[in-house]
């Protein structure tokens, strides 16, 4: 069995043109009897296409004396195979996991003690999930950090009071 990994923008150009040829893949071999595998060495938050391939005898005894392949009895890593009838394939899609950074970071109100913030959630992919947000601020007086909080806890440090509320803080000091 062989595994291939590539980025979705590569997929088209490679299979658009009669399949074949170089293309930046992640390959791997499995055992023909393997009902897993795992596939490292992708790009975080990057669309992919797998291709599961069953290599069977029958396509390296098709292939010419004296081919490289043939002799090898492996496919090349650095090449995806054309299709054929004896290299059985099935495709999936999927998005490698990973989290961007919240947007869109305002000061939505001011007092002399207190300022509130709002943001547009970050976006997650894959099977990511974010746990929490976390809003720190330095005192301006110290230049160091002086506290932070998430959205499930409750901030430690020199502050009267803080609330969260759908992506909208509230901090006075």
């Amino acid at each position: 069995m062989r595994v291939d990994a590539m980025p979705r923008s590569q997929y088209s150009l490679a299979t658009g043109g009669g399949g074949g040829g170089e293309v930046e893949t992640t390959s791997c071999d499995v055992p023909a009897d393997a009902t897993t595998a795992v596939v490292g060495g992708l790009v975080e938050k990057t669309d992919y296409v797998l291709t599961l391939r069953a290599v069977t005898v029958a396509y390296f005894d098709m292939l010419p004396d004296g081919h490289a392949v043939k002799r090898a009895r492996r496919l090349p890593a650095d090449r995806l195979p054309t299709d054929d009838a004896w290299l059985p394939a099935a495709t999936v899609g999927f998005t490698t996991a990973g989290t961007d950074r919240a947007a869109d970071v305002r000061a939505v109100g001011a007092t002399p003690d207190s300022v509130s913030i709002a943001w547009t959630p970050p976006r997650t992919y894959g099977s990511d999930q974010l746990q929490a947000t976390v809003v720190r601020w330095v005192s301006p007086l110290s230049l160091s950090l002086s506290v932070s909080f998430s959205a499930s806890s409750i901030p430690p440090g020199p502050h009267r009071s803080s609330r969260i509320d759908n992506n909208l803080v509230n901090i006075c000091i």
